[in-house]
């Protein structure tokens, strides 16, 4: 018995120092911010599941328009745009042949150029693992960097990892790609998909967004699967507490074959 004993105590001693190892190196990680709160399961603060409005259209025009021509202020709104199949017709970029050049989708390039020179937060937001290639294509079709949110000529896409904080003082961890307000997100510990499919916490890695100051997010996708997915990490995670979240499945995404 005293053996026996012995053995679960050496165990239980080990298991504890290699706790303690990988604790000690994960704070010390540069690309963490050590700064964000951890989830805290002792709030006795009621929990308000948001309200998703799940929509579906075929002209995706009509709801940037619908916009433009509101009252309301485009400030307080947040626009998470996909890019292909949504911007462009083109929905598959495995599917492209060689040369073969994207095709925007009706007035997409002047609409979310107008809501973006009017003040609302736009976000591209593809689930495709290649950004630098999401990007060229994004500028070959028709989109200038000043439209992608970046100034710096010599910039180029980062990929990394951060630990953001969501308005109730939850955190969670987010792998990204970023390039301006090209930002693409997935869970951290998602590691049986090879696509960026966690659209929902892109805005969080914007910097100019600031969650107090929204009232509206309009989400866009011609993915069934992607809108189930924001639609799921809004009211999982509690993202977006009290305001107005609008999913909008675009349909008909390749009018012609290509």
């Amino acid at each position: 018995m005293c053996i026996k004993k012995l053995i679960f105590a050496g165990i239980v001693l080990i298991f504890s120092m290699h706790s303690s190892q990988a604790s000690d190196q994960f704070s010390n990680d540069e690309s963490f911010d050590d700064s964000v709160v951890i989830n805290d399961e002792s709030s006795i603060e009621e929990v308000v599941i948001p309200v998703v409005n799940r929509l579906t259209t075929s002209n995706p025009d009509e709801i940037y328009q619908s916009s433009l021509s509101s009252s309301d202020k485009l400030t307080d709104d947040v626009y998470v745009l996909d890019f292909h199949g949504m911007l462009v017709n083109e929905d598959n970029p495995q599917q492209l042949k060689p040369g073969q050049q994207l095709t925007p989708r009706g007035d997409a390039i002047s609409n979310v150029r107008t809501l973006i020179e009017n003040g609302a937060i736009v976000i591209f937001c593809s689930a495709w693992d290649n950004i630098d290639e999401t990007v060229a294509q994004m500028l070959e079709v028709g989109f200038t960097k000043k439209d992608l949110g970046v100034v710096d000529e010599q910039a180029t896409p980062e990929s990394s990892f951060k630990k953001i904080t969501l308005p109730k003082g939850n955190s969670i961890y987010i792998q990204y790609m970023k390039y301006g307000r090209v930002i693409s997100t997935k869970l951290f510990f998602d590691y049986n998909d090879r696509y960026y499919r966690q659209k929902a916490f892109s805005p969080f890695l914007y910097e100019d967004f600031e969650i107090d100051a929204v009232e509206r997010i309009y989400f866009l996708d011609d993915s069934e699967y992607n809108c189930k997915e924001f639609e799921n990490n809004v009211q999982r995670y509690n993202i977006y507490p009290g305001k107005e979240v609008n999913v909008y499945n675009v349909i008909d995404p390749s009018p012609f074959p290509f």
